[in-house]
């Protein structure tokens, strides 16, 4: 355990540290090419460990920038590190 890091966390702050984790690791996932240039809804939904369906949500809103082919949401992995970044997600 790092020294600088809280003994106790509550519930709120574990979920984040969690979802944080789980997005750096994702993205290092993109810089090595590891992950295709696009990615499905259910890819980032995997990735960001949240609900595809709030994937969704993000794109209808405009949060995070998308393409549409047919019914099928795809998200380029360049808008997906961007959406990391703006979001201070390293």
């Amino acid at each position: 355990m790092k020294p600088s890091m809280k003994i106790n966390l509550s519930f709120e702050e574990m979920i984040e540290q969690t979802v944080i984790e789980g997005i750096k690791k994702a993205v290092e996932q993109i810089k090595n090419d590891q992950i295709q240039p696009y990615l499905t809804a259910a890819d980032v939904s995997k990735i960001l460990k949240i609900d595809v369906a709030t994937i969704h949500r993000m794109c209808r809103s405009g949060e995070l920038k998308h393409s549409k082919f047919g019914k099928s949401t795809r998200i380029d992995r360049a808008d997906f590190i961007e959406y990391c970044k703006v979001n201070r997600i390293e």
